[in-house]
C-alpha cells in the first residue's frame, strides 16, 4: 500500500471511529461530545471495529485513570482493543517514543485494513 493511500485510508478510518466512540471534531482534533457525564464511557458499547488506545503516563491532558475506566468499560461492553501505555510520555509522544508510537499506529492500521 503506497503512502498516499494508507493515509487517506487512516484517515477514513479515524472519521468512522471518531462518532463510534461519542466523539466530535472540532478544528480538525476530536473532542468528546458532553454527555451526561462528560465522558466516551457511555458510548463504549457502540463501538464497531478495532480499536487502538495509548495513553502516555505523563499526560496532563486526560489521566490514566480516565483511560483505565474507559478500558474497563469496554471490557464490561465485552468489546476487544489494544492499550498501548508509553511510559513517562506526554498527550502526544515525543522523540524515540513518537517514532515508535507512529510506527504501532502504521502497524496497526495495517494489520486492521486487511482483515
Amino acid at each position: 500500500m503506497s503512502p498516499g493511500r494508507l493515509m487517506k485510508s487512516l484517515l477514513a478510518v479515524y472519521a468512522l471511529l471518531v462518532p463510534l466512540l461519542g466523539l466530535s471534531i472540532t478544528g480538525g482534533r476530536a473532542a468528546p461530545v458532553i454527555d451526561r457525564d462528560g465522558s466516551n464511557i457511555l458510548a463504549a458499547g457502540n463501538l464497531r471495529g478495532a480499536l487502538r488506545i495509548m495513553h502516555g503516563t505523563s499526560d496532563i491532558n486526560a489521566s490514566l485513570s480516565s483511560t483505565m475506566r474507559m478500558t474497563d468499560a469496554l471490557i464490561q461492553a465485552d468489546k476487544h482493543f489494544e492499550l498501548l501505555i508509553m511510559p513517562g510520555q506526554p498527550h502526544s509522544p515525543e522523540g524515540q517514543a513518537q517514532r515508535y508510537y507512529n510506527d504501532d499506529v502504521r502497524m496497526f492500521f495495517l494489520r486492521t485494513l486487511q482483515e
